[in-house]
């Protein structure tokens, strides 16, 4: 439903996006994950038609887009988007909100599909209500049912959840990837926000310096990083140090904190040195180890405290998750254990 091939775009002199490719087939959704100023807007821009890439092509549906010989005009895109701040017309009801981009049909079947848009999000019973009579979560869904409404091939999301509170942001990104999900709706959505991505996407994209890193599932961006960037920006962790050798054709990393077999298939050699990313629940609390570390700040996160540890005889800080009711505070050791289930490495 949607490919991107190859796609650089430039402001002056200054690259955006260099050579990102990623692809989304019917229903699927996905997202383009990055921090500010990686350049994650610039290609819904230029997906939905607002920038026009120096090279590279995008495909919507069976439509090309955009190419070095095309280049497809916003309207006839097909594409629906919403934007951070909804853009909502606060002198139209939310029934002619919805309805604002349907002009160009006639009068009955515009009606048919506002009424459809409506229910879609459980919005009957406000049609005739204005934006500033709404809560923030009932704007967002006036938003979506606009976009919805006039059936496009495609939904982007610019930042779409960032102006709500967590708890709302979390419960309505869940109701709306049922219902794009319901709907076999193809949709791409942009946030700085991980719990928001890997909570709406089946794909996401880790984007840093206008480049894609990786384009894959949350599980393998978090277990499975294809560069050190994605292993540090993905979810939580802190690397060691360790000596890589070679034991009966398996590399092995060398630590501190213990020794580690390497995946196969790495750009790894033995002699080198190398870098072991430990997770908080990669480290254990094991009050009879030997290995003992020391609480340098602590979080309470209510079932699991996560606390930052120094180890003994080291200024290595690492990062644990360990059950509430193993409670230290500040200034207290205890004994810690390393088992890693996914080895990260990187030279």
């Amino acid at each position: 439903m949607l490919d991107i091939r190859d796609l650089t775009l430039s402001y002056g002199d200054n690259t955006v996006l260099h050579n990102v490719s990623l692809s989304l087939a019917q229903g699927e959704i996905g997202c383009v994950l990055g921090p500010s100023g990686c350049g994650k807007t610039t290609l819904l821009r230029a997906i939905a038609g607002f920038k026009k890439p120096e090279s590279g092509c995008i495909t919507i549906g069976e439509q090309t887009v955009c190419d070095e010989l095309v280049n497809i005009e916003v309207a006839e895109r097909k594409v629906g988007v919403i934007f951070q701040d909804f853009a909502l017309f606060p002198h139209l009801s939310v029934e002619k909100n919805i309805a604002y981009g349907l002009q160009k049909i006639n009068k009955q079947e515009r009606k048919t599909l506002t009424d459809s848009a409506m229910a879609l999000v459980d919005l009957q019973d406000y049609a005739h209500k204005y934006p500033h009579e709404l809560s923030g979560g009932q704007q967002q869904r006036v938003a979506i049912a606009r976009a919805l409404a006039p059936k496009p091939d495609l939904l982007l999301l610019d930042e779409a959840f960032s102006s709500l509170d967590p708890e709302l942001r979390e419960r309505l990104s869940g109701e709306i990837r049922s219902l794009l999900k319901k709907q076999n709706i193809t949709a791409l959505l942009i946030t700085h926000d991980q719990t928001e991505a890997f909570a709406m996407a089946d794909k996401i994209a880790v984007l840093q310096d206008h480049v894609c890193h990786q384009w894959d599932t949350a599980y393998a961006l978090y277990h499975e990083p294809a560069t050190e960037f994605v292993a540090k920006f993905i979810g939580e962790g802190t690397f060691i140090e360790g000596t890589i050798r070679q034991e009966n054709q398996q590399l092995i990393i060398d630590t501190h904190l213990g020794s580690f077999p390497l995946e196969p298939g790495k750009p790894l050699a033995e002699g080198i040195k190398g870098k072991l990313l430990v997770r908080p629940d990669d480290l254990r609390h094991q009050d009879e180890s030997l290995l003992k570390a020391q609480v340098v700040g602590r979080s309470f996160r209510g079932a699991h405290i996560m606390y930052r540890l120094q180890l003994e005889n080291s200024n290595e800080t690492l990062l644990c998750l360990a059950p509430s009711h193993h409670d230290h505070a500040v200034g207290e050791s205890f004994g810690i254990h390393l088992e890693i289930e996914h080895v990260i490495c990187f030279a």
